[in-house]
């Protein structure tokens, strides 16, 4: 990989990935180098830890940017305009808060290690666990869609459309894509344009910072995806290969540690429960449903009044929570489209 000459700021996430990355770039522009961490109250503390010492063994200085929990449902709307889709957790939104910090010091250009758990299959269960969250979803967003979108089904009984509709559970989404590239490769490029890149790249975006993501360079990406799963993964351990290959340059500390994904709760285990729920209530409401279209006006609300009296690690938690921030980022989007001015042309 080679690393852009104009980027002197890395995110530094504190996996292998990024820790490569930081420890490349102090080489090449010794003195140069900032590293960048967030410290919101869902990160993982071992990848905290370990930001730290790759920052002080790579001899840059580490801009450690605190995401208060405050912060997070002020910035929720934002977020989402930014990104341009909607958002599955507060995740989206502390990236979006850390892009806004990077740019206010002085940031213009980022490395990231975005990407790199992908192409290298950082994550060996991740296809699994992937395919059973998303039959989760399909099967509680029935309980606010109309009637008549869950009829869609029998008025197209044809493969291609069924796949799209909610009660075909089992089919997965990255399935309807080109089918003569693996499914590994296909569920990686679903994973990054869904759920990884649109909050690296469009919030950093918003902030006029550009993100560089080395992992995803065709001349690495290529190869990487062209490797023999056995080459990937040993008892469990994805990255089996790179981690290899990189020994002696990051510390063996962080150089086998295992991936730990973490679900960032938007609401249930935040500090700022009340004012998330306050928000919900807001968005959620039977006048902001309405004009969707697709669901049922009382059901959210009905829904969000079950989600809070869960607890944050009740098994069902994450599923409730992830639909309720669907819903409340279409909300958003759609209010955000009749506010705007149609251009001449339309």
């Amino acid at each position: 990989m080679r690393l852009r000459e104009a980027a002197r700021d890395v995110s530094l996430s504190g996996g292998v990935d990024s820790a490569v990355l930081c420890m490349l770039a102090a080489r090449h522009a010794p003195g140069r180098i900032r590293a960048w961490s967030m410290d919101v109250h869902f990160a993982d503390e071992t990848e905290r830890r370990n930001a730290r010492t790759v920052a002080r063994l790579a001899g840059v200085e580490h801009v450690d940017v605190p995401i208060p929990d405050a912060v997070l449902p002020e910035l929720f709307e934002q977020a989402v305009l930014a990104n341009e889709s909607p958002i599955l957790n507060a995740r989206a939104i502390a990236s979006f808060a850390f892009y806004a910090e990077a740019r206010r010091r002085g940031a213009s250009v980022m490395l990231s290690g975005a990407g790199a758990d992908e192409v290298l299959m950082g994550n060996p269960g991740a296809l699994t666990a992937a395919m059973a969250r998303i039959e989760e979803d399909r099967r509680l967003v029935q309980s606010v869609l109309r009637a008549s979108v869950d009829n869609l089904r029998t008025r197209h009984p044809a493969p291609v459309a069924e796949s799209f509709t909610v009660g075909n559970l089992g089919t997965a989404p990255w399935s309807l894509s080109d089918t003569s590239t693996s499914e590994e490769v296909r569920y990686a490029a679903w994973v990054l344009r869904e759920l990884v890149l649109p909050p690296e790249l469009r919030g950093a975006r918003a902030h006029g910072i550009t993100v560089h993501t080395p992992y995803l360079d065709t001349r690495f990406a290529d190869v990487a995806l062209a490797l023999p799963e056995s080459s990937l993964r040993r008892e469990g351990v994805g990255k089996w290969l790179f981690r290899h290959a990189v020994r002696g340059l990051v510390p063996d500390e962080v150089r086998l540690a295992r991936k730990t994904p973490r679900y960032g709760h938007t609401a249930l285990s935040s500090p700022a429960r009340a004012r998330w729920l306050e928000l919900y209530r807001e968005w959620l409401s039977p006048a902001r449903m309405e004009p969707l279209g697709v669901i049922l006006p009382e059901a959210p609300l009905s829904l969000l009044e079950r989600y809070t009296r869960l607890a944050p690690d009740a098994p069902e938690a994450s599923v409730v929570d992830r639909l309720l921030m669907r819903l409340c980022s279409l909300a958003m989007l759609h209010a955000h489209a009749v506010r705007l001015r149609p251009c001449p042309e339309s």
